[in-house]
């Protein structure tokens, strides 16, 4: 019984041990790459940019080199696929994987093939090169055509196109008045209605001296209106802040969509 424990702990430690220590993996090896014209035919997309940001897939417990990273393109110019101002394009993490290395304001000529979710995706041999060295491709593809130049509500600030900052500043403000002033009405009607019944009981009150004057009775309601301001002000503040977060949320979400 005890040999079989001890077998079963040394499986399950050689197990672990193995899942635990990344294992070696064969670099990428390419076959001769096709030419210019046969990449027209067989890719999706085709098109020169910069580089803009470079997304990391979420890390989970087993992760691997062929894990997709994100690539965020401006783009300049379009032989093939949608003409935007912005594409994304998927590469594997590691070139053990075949993935190509891309690097952050960095020019790059680039081959994709959709991986039938319609994002797409481009390899170490799928031609992908800098820029700069890429004059015998431009020479075969030729012109081109240029995307509409981003308006600067799209250029993107810390990766976030201005239009979002702008929208979440926008509903902020109007959010924070129709809080404020929606308080306010609902309140000042309240007050009228209670105002109205208890006039009979005010006046009473000052024939028989409880209030010493007319003017303190003012200044005492003055001053109970302008702590309610202050309170319905914090109220409309943390309302808007709410809806501004949730315009942010939604906002993002079809951005990144």
């Amino acid at each position: 019984m005890k040999r079989g424990l001890v077998g079963l702990y040394t499986l399950l430690f050689v197990f672990a041990t193995f899942i635990a220590v990344p294992q070696p993996s064969q670099a990428c090896s390419c076959a001769k790459k096709p030419s210019v014209q046969e990449e027209l035919e067989r890719k999706t997309a085709i098109f020169a940019g910069k580089v803009v940001k470079l997304t990391e897939p979420q890390k989970g417990f087993f992760s691997s080199s062929a894990d997709p990273l994100t690539v965020t393109f401006a783009v300049s110019n379009v032989w093939k696929g949608e003409v935007q101002a912005e594409l994304n394009v998927n590469t594997p993490m590691s070139g053990s994987s075949c993935g190509y290395s891309f690097e952050m304001n960095r020019e790059y000529l680039v081959y994709a093939s959709s991986d039938g979710s319609g994002k797409q995706t481009t390899m170490l041999c799928d031609g992908t090169k800098p820029l700069s060295g890429s004059a015998d491709d431009l020479a075969v593809l030729g012109a081109g055509e240029k995307p509409i130049a981003m308006s600067k509500a799209l250029v993107p600030v810390g990766g976030i196109p201005l239009f979002i900052y702008v929208s979440v500043v926008v509903s902020f403000v109007i959010a924070l008045l129709f809080c404020f002033w929606g308080i306010q009405i609902g309140y000042g009607m309240y007050l009228t209605r209670k105002y109205i019944h208890e006039l009979p009981d005010i006046g009473k009150s000052m024939d028989r001296g409880k209030l010493p004057s007319e003017v303190e009775f003012v200044v005492k309601r003055s001053r109970e209106k302008m702590g309610k301001r202050i309170g319905v002000g914090l109220i409309s503040i943390a309302a808007a802040a709410i809806i501004a977060t949730i315009v942010y949320a939604l906002l993002m979400s079809m951005y990144t969509s």
